[in-house]
Formats: C-alpha cells, structure tokens, sequence
C-alpha cells in the first residue's frame, strides 16, 4: 500500500547565512585600493585625527591682528572642515554600531524562528503519521465489525429459528 500523507513539506529554497561573515569574506579579498580607502577612512573616523586635526588647525590660526573675516574664514575652513570631519566620522561609527547590533539580533532571530519553525513542521509530520496509523487501525476495525456482521447475518440465516410454545402444542 502507498504511504499516505496529509501533508508535503515544501521548503522556501533559501538558506539564511551570516552577512557579517560574508562582509569579512569580501574585505579579505580587496583588492589594494580597496583595503587604502578602508585604511584611512579607518584612520580619518577616529578621535585621535580629530585632536591631530586641531592641532594642525590651531598652527594655522591667523594670530591677534587678523581681521573679522579672516578669523571667521580660518574657523570655517581650517577648523569646522578639518575637525568636524573626523568626529563626524566617529559619531557616524558609533551610530552605525548600533544599527549593527539590531541587525545581528534580527539575524539571531530571524535564525530563531526558522528553527523553530522547522521543528514544528517535524512535530506535525509525526502527527500525521500517527494520524494516519490511527486512521488505518479504524478502518482495519471498520472492516473487521463488517465481516463479522456478515458472518452473525449468515448464521442467522442458516439456523432454523425455534418456534413458539403455542406453535409446538398446536403441532402435536
């Protein structure tokens, strides 16, 4: 007799992977301009360039006897565009870091729930079959309680069936 089966597991052909280590796949196989911009984009979004930066801003500061304009010229050129870039840069690190983090706990998740749902779909295969083993016992016992009205029909049928009293004083 054929398996039956309620149900067919069809699954989704996708296979969730960790991205953080594809990124780190890829930035193995840079290439040398690729791994430079890393390197000073790396370099230029720290603290530490931001003080180089001021300090380098600070040497070229026009002296006492500038002018109004010169002074605004060299705080919005040297000292906002040198400094601000770089703790920009820092600022943008530490809130990206965060976006980091919720996306690897959506990961986790995610890989969570997938799990999850594949042990419910195991769970409910092994329903099925036992609700189909079960199915099969009652129809095997369906047919058993059918052969066996069959077989008290025909025993009945080929019993003669005893008479009544008055039958048997009227006979004699």
């Amino acid at each position: 007799m054929d398996k039956m089966k309620l149900y067919e597991h069809d699954p989704y052909p996708h296979t969730a992977v960790n991205v953080n280590d594809l990124h780190h796949l890829e930035h193995a196989k840079a290439g040398f301009n690729q791994k430079v911009a890393v390197l000073l984009t790396r370099w230029v979004g720290s603290m530490l360039c931001a003080y180089l930066f001021a300090l380098i801003a600070l040497i070229g500061f026009p002296g006492f006897s500038a002018t109004p304009m010169q002074y605004v010229q060299w705080l919005s050129q040297c000292f906002i565009q040198l400094v601000m870039l770089s703790v920009i840069m820092v600022g943008q690190k530490v809130l990206g870091r965060k976006q980091e983090l919720q996306a690897d706990e959506q990961f986790l998740t995610t890989m969570k729930t997938y799990h999850d749902i594949e042990e419910i779909m195991s769970h409910l295969s092994a329903q099925d079959e036992e609700l189909l083993k079960q199915t099969q016992l009652i129809q095997d016992m369906a047919q058993h309680i059918i052969e066996q009205d069959a077989k008290i029909a025909q025993l009945l049928q080929s019993k003669p069936t005893p008479r009544k009293k008055a039958e048997v004083k009227a006979v004699e």
